[in-house]
C-alpha cells in the first residue's frame, strides 16, 4: 500500500526536476531579458545626467524621459542615447 508522505515525496522530487529544467532551459533567455532591462536603466540614468548637465552650462534643449526613450536606450544602449541627443542638438 502507498503512504500520502511517499506521494508528496514523489511529487515534491518531480517539481524540483522540472524547475531545475526550467532554470537551465532558461538561463540563456534571463540573461538577454536582464542585459535589456539593464541597458533601459543606464540609459535612463544617463539621459538624466546629460539633460543636468546640460541644464547647468545654461543649454534648454534636453531629451526627454518617455517610453520611447527608454525603449530606445534599451535597444542600442549609450549609442541610442547619444543618437537621441544629437538629434535634439541638431
Amino acid at each position: 500500500m502507498i503512504k500520502i508522505d511517499e506521494i508528496w515525496g514523489g511529487c515534491f522530487i518531480i517539481l524540483i526536476c522540472i524547475l531545475v529544467l526550467g532554470i537551465l532551459f532558461f538561463k540563456n533567455k534571463l540573461e538577454i531579458i536582464m542585459g535589456f532591462i539593464m541597458r533601459g536603466i543606464v540609459g535612463t540614468v544617463t539621459i538624466y545626467g546629460v539633460n543636468q548637465l546640460l541644464f547647468s552650462y545654461g543649454i534648454a534643449q534636453s531629451v526627454g524621459i518617455n517610453p520611447l526613450t527608454i525603449l530606445t536606450s534599451a535597444v542600442l544602449g549609450i549609442p541610442g542615447v547619444m543618437a537621441l541627443f544629437a538629434l535634439v542638438l541638431i
